[in-house]
């Protein structure tokens, strides 16, 4: 594996991009990256890495490394048998902005998830708002992923995929105002290249690249058009619904209901359960919005006031947190 050179490769164009806020070298996230794969992801001796080639591509630098891990095949629990896994991952930097590739399936989102974090803190997910300006288009899309905000319900399904010519246009303004875009497959540029975005996980795709020009090619234009442009759009697609960043304006947009256990995702315990039945028959909940993007929860069981919950909420990569920050239990008398 250490006389791979670039011109072996004819990578799968699929790319991880982040903004570097602190001017990074790139051999520093190149190690980076390097390193959360050896020592977080992995155990200490699954991976093997290979010598790093480094090469200047005009104003791109790019950093090629070949490793392979160890690992216990599905089929047995045997811990003395492997497999080798042979993988590559690379990273180009160009001006502002960053493009990872990893040959590894689902590597894309585990090193996503060390975004902001140490030692890469100050490397950024690019916003949402700026991948939709450069990247969509409402009359070329032709693929178009959608995730239902409206809640569990029997009458709207969770989640849809549509695809077609101009897609946009099929959507209905009363139906789908309640889903928001996911991912989208759509046509850019002059030539109408098409490429597939998912803005929230900061991933753009293609397609197979018949060799590493071509794949080349590919990167260097999508950081080009990074660096270039700095202008936003909230709102692509204009009859979904667009996620937020941060909750300025938002005003008593708050409401309280209790999920039926039928409806979550995972198997709960039978004490959960019956906890959550009793909150939902039992208890009756009142909603006050409070300054600074904060509510309180007034609790009625069985309707006598029984206490208050001060909640605040943030938004940290356009995911909603609740943060508790005041009880209050109201004492009741004993009966005698």
């Amino acid at each position: 594996m250490d006389d791979i050179q670039k011109e072996h490769l004819s990578p799968f164009f699929s790319i991880l991009i982040g903004f570097n806020k602190s001017n990074y070298t790139a051999k520093y996230l190149h190690n980076s990256i390097m390193q959360i794969i050896d020592t977080e992801i992995y155990n200490e001796g699954d991976i093997q890495q290979y010598l790093t080639k480094s090469e200047a591509i005009n104003d791109a630098t790019v950093f090629i490394s070949p490793y392979s891990i160890n690992k216990i095949p599905s089929w047995t629990k045997r811990n003395d048998i492997h497999d080798i896994e042979n993988h590559i991952a690379l990273t180009f930097s160009l001006g502002s902005y960053v493009a990872f590739y990893f040959s590894e399936k689902g590597m894309k989102d585990s090193i996503r998830e060390h975004f902001k974090n140490s030692p890469l803190t100050n490397l950024l997910p690019v916003e949402i708002s700026h991948l939709n300006h450069l990247f969509i288009n409402e009359d070329n899309i032709k693929m178009l992923w959608l995730l239902g905000i409206h809640g569990k319900t029997t009458f709207k399904a969770d989640s849809k995929v549509l695809g077609g010519n101009s897609v946009a246009e099929s959507l209905d303004p009363l139906e789908d105002q309640s889903y928001m875009m996911s991912a989208v497959r759509t046509e850019i540029g002059s030539n109408n290249k098409t490429i597939g975005l998912n803005p929230f996980k900061s991933s753009i795709w293609k397609g197979p690249c018949k060799d590493w020009n071509a794949f080349e090619k590919n990167v260097i234009e999508i950081l080009d058009m990074l660096n270039a442009n700095n202008q936003i759009n909230l709102t692509p697609i204009g009859i979904l619904a667009s996620p937020i960043n941060e909750l300025n304006g938002v005003n008593d947009a708050y409401d309280f209901s209790v999920v039926d256990p039928d409806f979550v995702t995972y198997e709960m315990s039978p004490t959960k359960v019956d906890l959550l039945r009793k909150v939902a028959n039992k208890y009756r909940i009142e909603v006050y919005p409070i300054l600074n993007s904060a509510f309180s929860l007034k609790v009625f069981y069985e309707n006598v006031h029984c206490g208050e919950i001060s909640v605040r909420l943030t938004v940290k990569d356009y995911e909603v947190f609740f943060e508790v920050y005041n009880q209050q239990p109201v004492s009741q008398k004993k009966k005698y």
